[in-house]
């Protein structure tokens, strides 16, 4: 599971990356640049409690649900109160916290994590599909980067998975784990048969056929399940 190491802020961060992560970072700030002089000037708040944001990053969560063919847990009835329950005034012990970029009075992207002592594990981030072309949620990460630990902040978790951004970004990782517990045989033979298939396919080079193939049945689904 790829972490950031925030400690030192975006100057320290800045000096321990390779040449990739170096150049996305130069690249983002280009982009930061033209996207201020077609807008107006970036304006970041690291610790946001506006239930109208919530309802934006739930809307924009769900939106690219349904682009990309994965299921949504958006519209269920208890995502949007506890989401929003999260954000109210805690200790630092475990609590949510949504950070927000803006140009102007634009909202570019948001992320919602939730923060455990100095970690903040990443959990919601989400960004202006309009405003693609200028990486907004690599924008909000740098922010975070750079003025975590003035929250005292240590470390970001990424969660599992290496997409590309996270590697990018990643300055070090962890080893985790995953496992099921099912005394029912026959169940769990299934599942032990899912997970060999599914991590099969992921490291075959099937995986981009599976993948168009599971988007196709998802939208189906959603098609099937609209209200006539």
């Amino acid at each position: 599971s790829p972490w950031i190491d925030v400690t030192g802020g975006l100057e320290l961060y800045s000096r321990k990356l390779d040449k990739a992560a170096s150049h996305q970072l130069s690249e983002t700030r280009r982009r930061i640049r033209r996207l201020t002089r077609e807008t107006a000037a970036p304006r970041f708040e690291m610790n946001c409690r506006d239930p109208a944001i919530v309802d934006l990053l739930i809307k924009w969560k769900d939106d690219q649900c349904r682009r990309t063919g994965v299921a949504s847990v958006f519209q269920l009835p208890w995502v949007e109160p506890l989401l929003k329950r999260l954000l109210e005034p805690a200790d630092d012990l475990f609590r949510a916290m949504m950070s927000v970029v803006y140009f102007g009075d634009r909202i570019a992207a948001i992320h919602y994590g939730l923060r455990s002592g100095p970690v903040l594990h990443s959990m919601l981030p989400v960004y202006d599909p309009e405003l693609a072309r200028h990486s907004p949620g690599l924008m909000l990460y740098y922010e975070l980067i750079d003025q975590g630990e003035s929250l005292g902040l240590k470390r970001i978790d990424m969660g599992k998975g290496y997409a590309a951004y996270k590697t990018k970004l990643a300055n070090g990782s962890c080893t985790i784990a995953e496992g099921a517990i099912d005394f029912r045989l026959g169940r769990a033979a299934l599942w032990r048969g899912w997970l060999r298939t599914r991590d099969w396919l992921r490291s075959s080079p099937l995986r981009g056929p599976a993948h168009r193939v599971n988007q196709i049945l998802s939208n189906i689904r959603n098609w099937l399940r609209r209200p006539s």
